[in-house]
């Protein structure tokens, strides 16, 4: 008796914590994403959301796309911080854009370092061996500080990228996670361009 009054105690805590870990997610046709908890739904004419910044946003059926519940240990997105994304690209060139999530971007930026390094290394040993038999040339001189400046492009590159990469892609999840919002009662003019169409669309929201 015990033991089951014990795995009833535990079957509800866990379906407790699952059902606050759930939240509601919005899909509007513009593309917009607005989760939060629904509060209030009209089947056929409006639905009303309140977000996690406890603001209350209502949208027409003709908006909505779909209506789903997730858990929002899967929706959220952890934000990246662009100071250690800088400082690890300080670091080892491109380690950064790994931290953001852009391998591509990293491999090419360490390749560029690596390679130019790898390169006026190269150049110098060939001078300084060059130098013993009294012999240098201008052209070597110029593939040396030249390859060098490539890694530090490289390098520059990477500081630089990773801290504003960590910054879009804090703004991206952000507007995923709430949605672009935009006040009522405004008019928007825009403009529609089609293959052989040219014109404006007005769109007014009450």
């Amino acid at each position: 008796m015990i033991r089951s009054i014990v795995v009833a105690l535990m079957i509800c805590c866990a379906t407790s914590v699952t059902a606050s870990q759930l939240e509601d997610v919005v899909y509007l046709k513009d593309g917009s994403v607005v989760r939060g908890t629904i509060i209030d739904r009209n089947q056929g004419q409006s639905l009303s959301i309140r977000t996690a910044d406890n603001r209350v946003l209502t949208y027409s059926e003709q908006q909505i796309l779909k209506v789903a519940r997730q858990s929002t240990a899967i929706s959220e997105k952890r934000g990246k911080n662009p100071a250690s994304a800088s400082c690890l690209s300080c670091m080892i060139p491109g380690l950064g854009q790994f931290y953001n999530g852009e391998p591509g971007k990293g491999c090419l930026q360490f390749g560029m370092v690596s390679g130019g390094l790898t390169y006026a290394f190269l150049v110098g040993m060939v001078e300084i061996y060059n130098s013993f038999g009294g012999g240098s040339s201008d052209s070597s001189d110029a593939a040396f500080y030249g390859s060098l400046g490539v890694a530090a492009v490289g390098w520059l590159w990477s500081v630089i990228d990773a801290a504003e990469s960590a910054k879009r892609i804090n703004e991206r999840n952000e507007k995923q996670r709430h949605g672009h919002l935009t006040e009522s009662n405004d008019v928007g003019i825009g403009s529609i361009i089609g293959r052989n169409l040219y014109g404006a669309k007005v769109t007014l929201r009450f």
